[in-house]
């Protein structure tokens, strides 16, 4: 506790030294931490299981499917329809 409170004496200089706190705060880095340390599962060779957690997230395909539109593959023909969507019409262009 009493670091901090001896860190926040020091802020407004900081301030003027470096700018604005968004300039300068470690806040991105520590977020980003948090993601390095989540990728690590154990406690022994966390190098090697970073740099393999990486290379599986950079196996998988990151395309995200397109939600804009419905597509509609096929016609419902087999089967009740539910009485809510009797008068439902798609148009398919």
């Amino acid at each position: 506790m009493v670091f901090n409170v001896h860190n926040i004496f020091h802020l407004a200089d900081d301030c003027k030294r470096h700018g604005p706190l968004e300039s300068f705060s470690s806040f991105p880095f520590e977020s980003h931490l948090g993601y390095i340390k989540r990728l690590i599962r154990a406690n022994h060779h966390p190098i090697q299981q970073l740099h393999r957690r990486i290379e599986e997230k950079e196996m998988i395909p990151q395309e995200q499917p397109s939600f804009d539109k419905p597509v509609l593959k096929f016609e419902h023909n087999l089967g009740p329809c539910s009485p809510a969507y009797k008068d439902a019409h798609v148009r398919i262009s």
